[in-house]
């Protein structure tokens, strides 16, 4: 009767388990945003844009990081961001999006303003949404090190200053790598352990985005009344002993 009474068990438990892992592997970076605008009230300027897309549909965009003049001053988890206490000045603002299970980040929208402050106004000069443009990265990168500590090493930079990392090439690899170093850019990491950290995230994912549903919540609930009920047959049968 143990027996049976525990494969039911951990039959319940698996059925529920292998239902609320739903694996996303996401390796597509979202979509830049569009219409950037940038307004001015005092000396706070307000940002706004148009939301990202990305696919697939399991991941979604998660925030975005906001630039200025190539200097990330903060993230959003909206479509707005305040850029408080602004001096009169030239100013390039850049918005990019990150996905929710690979991390990866989009292209940027970029605007171009200059603030100016005459009689004690402060105004932005252009700042339409039809003035924001997206930034293509260029990177260029030196020559790979020498093997040190079992590592190569390079820098790469990108020449139009986009302020992220969207198709960043890798700047250290191992020396044991069967890749030839020399004139070939890597764009991805040649280790597998990438493609297993964004199964693992995936899965917390999966799990995070079934448990709020009420499929995920019936499941759980029957998962907690199985080991709950187990518990108390093993208690009683202890005492009956």
């Amino acid at each position: 009767m143990k027996k049976i009474l525990l494969i039911i068990f951990l039959g319940i438990f698996l059925v529920g388990l292998i239902s609320a892992i739903s694996i996303c592997v996401d390796k597509t970076p979202p979509s830049a945003p569009s219409n950037l605008e940038v307004t001015i009230s005092g000396d706070d300027v307000t940002l706004t844009w148009n939301a990202s897309t990305d696919v697939p549909a399991c991941s979604g965009v998660d925030y975005y990081v906001i630039s200025n003049n190539g200097n990330n001053i903060g993230t959003s988890y909206s479509l707005s961001f305040q850029n408080i206490n602004v001096n009169p000045g030239t100013y390039s603002y850049s918005v990019y999006a990150i996905d929710k299970i690979g991390h990866n980040s989009g292209l940027a929208i970029i605007n171009d303003v200059v603030i100016v402050e005459v009689e004690g106004e402060m105004s932005v000069s252009g700042g339409g949404g039809g003035s924001s443009y997206v930034c293509e990265s260029n990177w260029e990168c030196t020559d790979w090190s020498e093997c040190i500590r079992e590592f190569r090493t390079r820098i790469c930079h990108d020449t139009n200053n986009c302020s992220y990392s969207y198709n960043e090439p890798i700047e250290r690899t191992d020396c044991e790598t069967n890749f030839t170093l020399e004139g070939v850019t890597l764009e991805e990491e040649p280790a597998e352990e990438g493609f297993f950290s964004r199964i693992t995230g995936a899965a917390i994912g999966g799990i995070s985005d079934f448990a709020k549903s009420g499929a995920g919540a019936f499941v759980f609930v029957v998962l907690i009344v199985a080991a709950g009920g187990f518990v108390l047959l093993r208690v009683y049968k202890l005492r009956k002993r």
